[in-house]
């Protein structure tokens, strides 16, 4: 805190005269020179910690906000080297050139979580470890069960210290016991001072609570005591019992209901437990004390009501729900209700809340207006610098985003916090990009693609004003640039070889213990990783992820497994998570984790991909285009399968990507020609995807072993049916548009859908069977669907579909209301209009061959030879499998969430 004491050089070299010693006074330096002089010494520090030879001086750390704590510390003598201060500077970017974000909760402190063990308890308390919280203990009236165990295990995993805890905080006793144990000091006679086991208790999220529903006439009292012990009697106990705490409390947050507003059916002691919630959080503010109360509406994904259908009401995710509780810690607000729904339906649904709910929709009017577009343009064309139109485009994205979450007119949002920490999901997004599209008009068009990496309201604000400024749309590449561009991208870099010894140390395909999976949580991965599993050999699956600052690699494992229903069958005890991004250096991880993961693994599943058809194939700086994720991301992986030790390449290719036929008429099933698109349509994917292929052909021949499978579109598995993600499939995305749209082209396209879980099934079988070659594998269903019979396919859904000349159907889809909900869908329904010159002049191969009624010029003449008793024989037609996906979409309300107009009496 001063110059004092600062060693002259004179004194230094007294004293040690074998050290260069400099004065760095920091307070005169500037951002570059601070860099300049720190990073050599970072450089250094972090290669001695690798190697264990850096050790930190003795020091005691307070947060800024435990100073007084850090001065009586001082005071009492108590501390070895120096107490040091940690100051958090919001938005500001250290070093490293990493953020550094104050964080919600304390890490030197102990937060108690009530209900704790339920599902909700459970995903606030990994919330907490996600924003500091270091010390974090949970209770409930019954022991956690085994799943609760393992997410609590979860959660200590990443070092958070988590303290599990029987207790029925309605009882006082109990519940002083617990809050005295938290707190309690222990002697050490050893070293004659005093202890705590756990730092002093600083929060409480009370979510305790029990349901004994019943109309009035048959309610009783014991049925209110039910529900009044931990609503009532257990937040009673914990306000009492916390008002001597030597340290006060920053948190007190309470966990209410929406019944507690609009009331509830049947539910009259629910009603009344959670208004004395409230009541005692206004109380607690009242004496100077934290409290807030949550109303909480529908939890869809956890919790009791996770699947109940309730009027008026639709379920939040736990991530909008954890980002408005991250919004009440923030705001500062005693109370504040959380809910998804229809205004209109609620007001009908509720009588009594029908005032309420009037005050809502005149809220909602009031920002509706501020979108008028015509105001829009007045205020961004009296703007003259690009700071102005930044400010002015900014200020109308927050109002679509208060609109959207429901959010106070004047509520604050962070430019720089990501869409998904406050509760934006990917409809959401849409909805947004029409809000923005609604205000600007005709003057500009905002397709998703062109907005769709910011992730931010400043990354967003500036896209918006290239856009309006005209410097964001590129023209695609020429003909010529694209024959240029293609054959610049497949020239395999000259490194990617297998040498003499890598091949001899080489192990046989039954020997594999280790292997790395990328797209591990994609349409496919999640099969192919339980059937990689199911090999005897195999002990380590490493599962390469991108970061997320939501989820972990484990919740967003489970989860997508769980509804893939394959969760009980995997063992996680082989699986590991590494964060990267296959299109990065080094597949984003540090040298050294890269050189690690190098040396251990012994065969490369590469199912990551960017399958956008409504993108050119051309050179951009956009890391998230598929050229950029799909094309390097393959030379990495390649680039990885030769570093260290020789590794086999599972690569998961497409059918798009190919177009011949062999000599016998048949789709072609080996490497690609060279030049196969040279007069093809420019669409990103398949181009990519050819490109990668290509490579992987040079690959072969220097010695990689790699095994590629052209698949084709994928469906619902063979099980379960339906389950895979269906709005990732650009087939039913296209067969959704057409059914919303009630038109479609008249045009002849083959369809080939293969069940998701046969689809992995069959290419691990044939990867792992030492008698295959390395090759490629066309692992597609010879019974075809012909895309012209979908509107009677359709209109067996009660959906009646128009069949229209091309150029009829393109001109009237353009017509479409630009604001339209689904204008996403019809675009990528619309993505082939730039392909049609071509597609008529050049029509493929494959296409020729299947129109001239070729019925088996897609049958497979390996997975004949390696799975005779498979295949084709196990797979139903395409027909059947797209029917059966239909039916999903329809059963699990994807027709209701795009507005597709159906009759159930078909």
């Amino acid at each position: 805190m001063s110059k004092m004491n600062i060693w002259s050089k004179d004194q230094v070299s007294e004293l040690r005269p074998d050290v260069m010693y400099k004065i760095a006074d920091l307070a005169t330096m500037t951002p570059s020179e601070l860099n300049d002089t720190f990073m050599p010494v970072k450089t250094m520090l972090d290669e001695q910690e690798l190697g264990g030879h850096t050790k930190p001086l003795p020091h005691t750390r307070f947060d800024l906000t435990d100073i007084r704590d850090a001065f009586e510390f001082m005071q009492e003598a108590k501390h070895l080297g120096k107490i040091v201060i940690a100051m958090p500077e919001p938005g500001k970017n250290n070093l490293s050139g990493r953020e550094c974000n104050a964080t919600l909760f304390n890490d030197n402190a102990t937060y108690l979580i009530t209900g704790g063990f339920g599902g909700i308890g459970l995903e606030v308390a990994k919330w907490m470890s996600r924003n500091g919280a270091m010390h974090i203990l949970l209770c409930g009236r019954s022991p956690p069960t085994k799943e609760a165990e393992e997410q609590i295990n979860e959660i200590r995993s990443r070092g958070v210290h988590v303290m599990a805890q029987q207790c029925d905080v309605g009882n006082f006793e109990a519940c002083r016991l617990l809050i005295e144990e938290i707190n309690k000091e222990r002697y050490d006679p050893v070293s004659n001072t005093t202890f705590r086991q756990s730092p002093p208790l600083r929060g409480i999220m009370h979510a305790a609570g029990a349901l004994a529903d019943g109309t009035l006439d048959v309610q009783t009292w014991e049925r209110f005591e039910a529900v009044f012990n931990a609503k009532v009697r257990g937040s009673w106990n914990l306000h009492q019992l916390t008002l001597g705490l030597p340290h006060p409390l920053e948190h007190f947050v309470m966990f209410s209901s929406l019944a507690a507003l609009f009331g509830s059916i049947a539910q009259s002691n629910h009603c009344s437990g959670n208004y004395y919630l409230d009541s005692l959080a206004h109380y607690r503010n009242s004496i100077g004390l934290p409290g807030a109360t949550i109303n909480w509406g529908q939890w869809g994904q956890v919790g009791v009501a996770a699947n109940l259908n309730i009027p008026g009401l639709m379920p939040f995710t736990v991530v909008q729900g954890l980002a408005a509780l991250e919004n009440t810690l923030k705001t500062n607000k005693t109370q504040i209700a959380v809910c998804e729904g229809d205004v209109g339906l609620g007001r009908k649904a509720f009588p009594s809340a029908k005032q309420l709910l009037s005050e809502l929709e005149e809220c909602k009017a009031d920002l509706s207006k501020e979108l008028d577009g015509e105001v829009f343009w007045k205020e961004y064309d009296v703007t003259e610098t690009r700071e102005q139109k930044y400010d002015v485009v900014r200020k109308y994205i927050k109002t679509i985003l208060r609109l959207n979450l429901k959010l106070d007119k004047n509520e604050e949002i962070d430019d720089h916090v990501s869409f998904a920490e406050i509760g934006m999901d990917s409809l959401m997004m849409v909805e947004m990009k029409n809000g923005l599209q609604m205000s600007v008009g005709k003057r500009v068009k905002i397709s998703i693609a062109s907005v769709k990496d910011c992730k931010t309201v400043a990354q967003l604000s500036l896209r918006l004003v290239d856009l309006i400024s005209g410097k964001v749309e590129i023209p695609p590449p020429t003909r010529e640039e694209l024959r240029d561009l293609i054959i610049e991208d497949s020239i395999l870099p000259s490194h990617i070889s297998a040498d003499a010894a890598s091949i001899k140390n080489f192990k046989k395909l039954s020997e594999i213990s280790t292997v790395l999976v990328s797209g591990a949580t994609g349409t496919l991965g999640p099969y192919v990783v339980y059937e990689i599993l199911k090999q005897p050999s195999v002990q380590k699956v490493y599962c390469l992820m991108r970061e997320n600052k939501i989820f972990s690699p484990l919740e967003r494992f489970r989860r997508i497994f769980k509804d893939k229903k394959l969760l009980q069958f995997v063992d996680l005890n082989k699986i590991d998570f590494v964060i990267g991004d296959v299109s990065e250096p080094n597949l984003g991880m540090s040298q050294f984790d890269y050189e690690r993961l190098a040396a251990e693994v012994e065969a490369v599943f590469h199912l990551a991909v960017k399958s956008s058809l409504d993108e050119f194939y051309a050179k951009s700086d956009d890391p998230k285009h598929s050229r950029n994720i799909n094309v390097s991301g393959m030379k990495n992986i390649l680039t990885f399968s030769v570093e260290e030790r020789l590794k086999y390449v599972y690569n998961a290719s497409t059918m798009i990507a190919e177009t011949n036929v062999d000599e016998t008429g048949r789709f072609w099933e080996d490497w690609p020609i060279e030049g196969e698109f040279d007069n093809q349509a420019n669409s990103s994917y398949p181009i990519s995807k050819y490109v990668c292929d290509l490579l992987l052909t040079q690959a072969v021949e220097r010695g990689v072993p790699c095994k590629s499978f052209r698949i084709p579109n994928i469906g619902g598995d063979s099980i379960h049916h339906g389950n895979f993600q269906i709005l990732d499939s650009h087939l039913m995305i296209r067969m959704l548009a057409y059914m919303y749209m009630g038109m479609m082209p008249a045009q002849n396209l083959p369809m080939s859908i293969i069940p998701v879980d046969l689809c992995a099934k069959f290419t691990i079988e044939l990867f792992f069977n030492e008698e295959t070659g390395f090759e490629m594998f066309n692992v597609a269903n010879p019974s075809i669907f012909d895309e012209r019979e979908f509107d009677e396919v359709a209109l067996e859904f009660g959906v009646h579909i128009q069949v229209l000349e091309p150029d009829e159907f393109i001109e009237r889809a353009k017509k479409l209301d630009i604001n339209d909900d689904v204008i996403q869908i019809v675009r990528i329904a619309l993505a082939r209009e730039n392909e049609k010159e071509y597609m008529e002049d050049n029509l493929p191969n494959v296409y020729v061959k299947w129109i001239q009624g070729d019925k088996d010029v897609f049958l497979s003449k390996k997975l004949c030879k390696y799975l005779p008793n498979e295949y084709p024989t196990r797979m139903d037609s395409s027909l059947e499998i797209l029917k059966r996906d239909l039916q999903y979409a329809r059963d699990t309300g994807i027709f209701d969430k795009f507005g597709i107009k159906y009759s159930d009496s078909t």
